[in-house]
């Protein structure tokens, strides 16, 4: 992500120098007469370079400096919106002086360039009389300028939707369990284990409890790999493995394929029961009834029979694929409570859990938080990344249209006497709009063309990160 925003970040640059450089191309036709009647009184080509080059120089580093005492400034307000931790290091000003007075100077020297070398090299007879504007060099430079800056415009745009459109269907992808509702609460494994059965009961009495289990984790890491060694197989194979107790499943709202889960109705369960998911299944080249008591070897924890099979969910982020999982009754210390609640007030029912909570472990922290809200951290810089492409795309937007409206009212000026004419013989106002912005709308035209391959290929590109992806 940070060098995506890197590259945007640079993208952002050149398109507001292609920007700048256009306008000051433009501009410089109108200075013409400026720069005519400075060298009938005896300008040099020397200071008219100077002159046109030290103008936009100057621009720029002004702005450069107002950007950077603006930074402290923003900075808190930037951090408050996108729960970011920036810190401004004044530390470096040196460094940071060197580096934007560098680009300072690149910008303002390109975008000085024409009018200094090109405007000064006319006599001062071909500029009064306007011969020179018969020349196609700066015609062309904007053209260039103008299809560049849209290109660089429109694969932004583009890009953007795409990220963001992506990072939507993470969020709204289903997880294969109900993540809303369930209430994580964690405590020290040995504890946890020796009063397992009356948290259980006790909390599970509550009316606004459904279903109280344990689990390994919290959905959001592995728990590591182990050597699997199922029937039928020559070696092992390592896979992922999982820990849960009595009815887990059920509680997270997964649904059992074949077989069943963990119940205290069958006590051999803690010794040899084995549960797999779907994928596991077909890795294996079974079908999910087919694998109901197929013995397996999970590494030096367990030996048993499969006794159910579960449907896919994902226990890591939507970052990474669902893999084979072999989950086992837990042979060590689980710290993870889940607890399946209905909808309501949320207070009272905190009230009312941690009052059953003490009168179980009193003196143990009661402490929880919501599934939902747990494994939205999983995909926090996702969020972030995806609300500062939202300020990137529409800065982009921004700094086009501001562009393209200063390049068009320097055109309109310029085409004064022919507006007028065409008012004068009954032009229609759709007629004049038509006539200033299609040569524009044709140079937009080839923008597109030029940038929507690359976007495409970009954004097919970037999607190969992802296990799971929106279509392109």
């Amino acid at each position: 992500y940070i060098l995506i925003l890197g590259s945007i970040g640079i993208l952002l640059t050149f398109l507001a120098a292609f920007n700048f450089t256009n306008i000051s191309v433009a501009k410089s036709v109108s200075r013409a007469k400026e720069t005519g009647l400075r060298k009938t009184f005896g300008s040099s080509k020397r200071s008219l370079v100077i002159r046109y080059l030290s103008e936009p120089i100057l621009m720029v580093m002004s702005s450069i400096i107002i950007s950077l005492l603006l930074i402290p400034i923003f900075l808190p307000y930037i951090n408050n919106n996108f729960d970011l931790s920036v810190t401004w290091e004044t530390g470096h000003w040196v460094e940071f002086g060197l580096l934007f007075g560098a680009i300072g100077g690149i910008i303002g020297i390109l975008s000085g360039i024409y009018p200094a070398f090109v405007m000064s090299r006319y006599s001062p007879i071909s500029i009064m009389r306007g011969s020179f504007l018969h020349q196609k060099s700066g015609i062309g430079l904007r053209k260039a300028l103008v299809t560049l800056q849209y290109a660089i415009t429109s694969f932004l745009i583009i890009g953007s939707f795409t990220i963001t459109s992506q990072i939507n269907y993470l969020q709204s992808r289903s997880l294969g369990f109900e993540k809303d509702e369930i209430l994580l609460i964690r405590m020290p494994g040995e504890e946890l284990n020796a009063k397992y059965r009356t948290i259980k009961e006790v909390i599970g009495s509550n009316s606004r409890v459904k279903s109280v289990a344990v689990g390994g984790g919290r959905m959001d890491a592995e728990n590591g790999n182990v050597p699997i060694l199922a029937e039928g197989m020559d070696e092992a194979k390592n896979l992922p493995i999982d820990a849960v107790r009595e009815d887990f499943f059920k509680t997270i709202g997964t649904p059992m394929i074949s077989g069943r889960e963990y119940s205290f109705e069958h006590p051999t369960d803690s010794a040899d029961g084995i549960i797999i998911n779907r994928e596991a299944a077909k890795y294996f080249n079974w079908t999910p009834e087919e694998a109901i008591g197929m013995k397996m070897r999970v590494g030096d924890i367990t030996e048993g029979r499969i006794i159910g099979v579960v449907e896919n969910f994902h226990f890591t982020s939507l970052h990474n694929t669902i893999k084979p999982l072999v989950i086992c009754y837990p042979q060590g210390y689980l710290q993870d409570i889940y607890v399946r609640v209905t909808p309501g007030n949320v207070p009272d029912l905190i009230s009312d859990l941690k009052k059953d909570w003490n009168t179980v472990v009193p003196g143990i922290p009661f402490d929880f938080v919501f599934m939902n809200q747990h494994l939205q951290k999983l995909y926090k810089s996702d969020v972030q990344f995806s609300r500062l492409v939202k300020v990137f795309a529409f800065l982009t937007i921004l700094i086009s249209a501001l562009g393209l409206y200063g390049l068009i009212t320097l055109v309109s000026e310029k085409r004064l006497k022919e507006i007028s004419l065409r008012k004068v013989f009954g032009a229609p106002f759709s007629h004049l709009i038509f006539t200033l912005s299609r040569s524009f709308m044709i140079l937009i035209i080839i923008a597109n063309i030029i940038a929507w391959p690359f976007s495409y290929w970009m954004a097919e590109y970037w999607m190969r990160a992802f296990a799971y992806h929106t279509d392109i």
